[in-house]
């Protein structure tokens, strides 16, 4: 059992490369962890479970590793990648695999070199493109050019980074590379070559599980309804004044959207999504609280208010005629539930605007439509 990075970082397939100090490194070490920073890499399913043989393994069947044997085969064990924002099966996807032969024009990039006239070292690059033609199952191979080992040292190619094959998705991910001693005046690309070195290049993504750092305007564990960042009462542009004038952001203006983790004025946590509804024209921005619904239960002779980042769920028991009414900004759809649990007194919703009368043993239901509330139910609670 190993860290599944260590193909990579120390070399723990058979290779001549790695990340340790002192040992050889191509550019594809660091290329592809740009490629990995923009969001394209292999998907791994054996990352999280757990219990699985390959969660720590780099070998055969675990997604991007890649093989070799004479006669140019090269075998790529099959999984998904994500190249510019689309998911891809590679290699006939996962615990599966693929057989290619190096030298073969189906799967190769462009034209192959010449078979040099002496013998000659070559590296060869694999990697996943966005391409499911026939013999291709988004995986293809780039040969550099041979050179003579006593006269140069041999090039990884660099044409797959600026154009990989596609038309409309140029982004991939590396495998590996080979490095292979071509036999001088063989009759064939494939026919020159010996049993290569393979160097592992892979790129492993991992967003699961996703962890949110509570945002707050004050310092840490500060939950005051005044610290919230909900970007009504507490804007992100500013971190609620924190960040302000000449400093502060351009989120609001933005088409962007965002998914953050703050608080409710109750000190709760709330998971909160900010958009803009109306893309086109005169965009408005929304933020919405997606979760936890929050139920607050009470027993009072008080009139109530409600804002969107606070309870959306009463259960209320009156001893007096009271109003739950609506303060401060809410977006598009927001939902309010009451429900009169005892009390035979008047229970308004909104009573400046729809005035509902929810009155005793009644659950209500209401939307905001974007300018005014809208009842969607009212009945007896059996």
């Amino acid at each position: 059992m190993v860290n599944p990075l260590s193909g990579h970082t120390t070399g723990q397939t058979v290779s001549s490369e790695s990340l340790k100090d002192g040992a050889g490194l191509t550019s594809t070490s660091l290329t592809n962890l740009y490629e990995g920073l923009h969001g394209n890499g292999i998907v791994r399913l054996d990352d999280r479970a757990y219990n699985d043989s390959n969660r720590q393994n780099t070998g055969a069947n675990t997604a991007g590793r890649v093989d070799v044997a004479g006669s140019g085969a090269v075998t790529v064990y099959g999984g998904y990648a994500v190249l510019g924002g689309v998911l891809y099966t590679f290699a006939n996807g996962p615990n599966s695999s693929k057989t290619y032969t190096a030298g073969d024009t189906a799967w190769h990039l462009g034209s192959l070199p010449s078979v040099p006239s002496n013998n000659s070292d070559v590296i060869v690059t694999v990697y996943v493109v966005a391409d499911n033609n026939t013999g291709v199952a988004n995986v293809k191979h780039h040969f550099g050019t041979p050179v003579v080992t006593t006269t140069g040292t041999p090039l990884t190619s660099d044409t797959f980074l600026s154009a990989p094959g596609p038309t409309n998705n140029q982004e991939v991910t590396v495998l590996a590379i080979l490095r292979y001693t071509m036999t001088g005046g063989a009759a064939n690309v494939t026919a020159s070559l010996n049993t290569p070195t393979v160097s592992d290049k892979r790129c492993l993504l991992s967003n699961s599980p996703m962890y949110l750092t509570p945002l707050t305007s004050g310092a840490t564990g500060g939950y005051a309804s005044s610290e919230a960042i909900d970007h009504v009462n507490g804007s992100l542009d500013t971190m609620d004044s924190r960040i302000a004038g000449s400093e502060s952001g351009a989120f609001n203006a933005s088409p962007l959207g965002a998914v953050w983790q703050s608080h409710s004025p109750d000190g709760h946590a709330v998971l909160y999504y900010s958009a803009r509804r109306d893309q086109g024209g005169s965009p408005a921005r929304n933020t919405w609280r997606l979760a936890p619904n929050e139920v607050k239960v009470i027993s009072t002779a008080s009139n109530q208010t409600f804002t969107f980042d606070g309870p959306n769920i009463w259960i209320i028991t009156t001893s007096g005629n009271i109003t739950l009414n609506p303060s401060g900004t809410f977006p598009h759809g927001h939902t309010i539930e009451v429900y009169h649990a005892a009390g035979s007194n008047d229970l308004k919703f909104d009573a400046s605007g729809i005035d509902i009368n929810v009155t005793i043993n009644l659950y209500g239901k209401f939307v905001y439509t974007g300018s005014a509330w809208a009842k969607l139910d009212l009945h007896t609670v059996s």
